[in-house]
């Protein structure tokens, strides 16, 4: 097709946007329609816009359409990085500084739909979220743009001499490499630049992590685990356990307010209990724990931390009566024991602690509760 045949097509589609877009509107109400106006402006006109300025070699201009997409509400990442690394790759300017940081999202992003473009052209859909309830369906403008990003790619692989980086991205814009991450896994050694950029990305990702996750700050977690007496305390049976923990906790050091309950009625044995000067005997049972932790974590590396942890408080459990009510056992409670964590994330870890923790129910007149106890807590938090 002649240039001047193209420019004139585009220059039709540019005069003919208001009443396309306006067609295209019609199925939303006059207020979601200004929205996405507003909003997808950018996806709308870049079918027409962006192949005329291709055509006329308006290099500014274009930079200033992308530009302006985005900073749009709502930008769509993976079209303009497809369009910004050809225009750069176009002017022979490309360099790894334009790359963004997540762009092998965006490569997958849009290799998945140019795949299913090509595979599945009926069953392509491209829905653009408005708002929380308003979804614009931009399926024909996304498909006419990636089209033209992939007409655009192959004619930079056919005309310039490109070197190992720019032709991975003309590639893969192409639609010649429909897996951008597991190939640049396997030609790590043909592409030098990206994987220096990508060595440079994770360690800087490994000591924000690092730095983020041993900052001085606060940390709640939820607990779930059991106890299991021993000794003569056995007769209260093993019960499971829920919990919380809020605290505080730098590099190395951990403290936290903790409180837990144990349940599961009834016991395995009765026992016998002195209220109101009545022997009382039942097997009911409920109890639990509250006091202080402390943890000093011996073992700590990027992603796992364990150490010691040891804690003070108040262990108790109720016993019931069917005429009078219910008598509470107190006792302290002095626990030992080992903390574990790993972080998944430079907030949130999964963890277990395990304490041996050394009490004393005193019960006179009633059954011998003299033993101690362990206890297993599996833990989630973040901080």
């Amino acid at each position: 097709m002649p240039d001047y045949l193209s420019r004139k097509i585009a220059l039709l589609g540019l005069l003919f946007f208001p009443v396309l877009s306006s067609k295209a509107q019609s199925k939303l109400s006059s207020t979601d329609s200004s929205v996405v106006y507003t909003q997808l402006n950018f996806i709308i006109q870049a079918p027409a816009v962006l192949p005329a300025l291709l055509i006329d070699a308006k290099w500014d201009q274009m930079e200033n359409f992308i530009e302006n997409w985005k900073n749009a509400p709502i930008p769509n990442e993976e079209l303009i990085f497809s369009i910004e690394t050809l225009l750069a790759i176009q002017q022979n300017n490309f360099s790894e500084k334009k790359i963004p940081c997540d762009f092998f999202y965006y490569l997958t992003d849009y290799a998945k739909e140019l795949n299913n473009i090509e595979s599945r052209s009926s069953k392509f859909r491209y829905y653009v979220k408005v708002d929380f309830k308003l979804y614009y369906d931009a399926t024909s403008n996304a498909r006419e743009t990636i089209l033209f990003t992939q007409a655009w790619a192959k004619k930079l692989i056919a005309t310039k001499q490109l070197d190992n980086t720019s032709l991975f991205f003309c590639k893969i814009f192409a639609g010649e490499i429909v897996d951008p991450y597991s190939y640049y896994q396997a030609n790590k050694a043909n592409l030098p630049t990206i994987a220096q950029f990508v060595n440079n990305l994770n360690e800087y990702n490994a000591r924000h992590f690092i730095e983020t996750r041993n900052k001085p700050t606060g940390t709640a977690s939820i607990m779930m685990g059991c106890w299991i007496p021993t000794a003569n305390l056995k007769t209260l049976g093993l019960h499971p356990s829920v919990g919380f923990q809020l605290g505080y906790r730098t590099k190395l050091n951990e403290y936290n307010f903790t409180c837990s309950i144990r349940f599961l009625y009834p016991t395995p044995h009765s026992y016998s209990f002195i209220q109101y000067d009545t022997l009382v005997t039942n097997n009911y049972y409920d109890g639990g724990y509250v006091g202080v932790d402390y943890t000093r974590y011996l073992l700590h590396t990027k992603y796992f931390e364990a150490g010691f942890t040891t804690g003070i408080g108040g262990d108790y459990f109720d016993m019931k009566s069917s005429t009078v009510g219910y008598s509470t056992l107190w006792s302290f409670n002095f626990n030992n024991g080992i903390r574990l964590k790993y972080f998944f994330h430079k907030h949130s870890f999964v963890g277990i602690t395990a304490k041996y923790n050394l009490i004393h129910y005193n019960n006179p007149g009633g059954t011998d509760f003299n033993g101690n106890a362990f206890s297993i807590d599996f833990i989630y938090g973040s901080h």
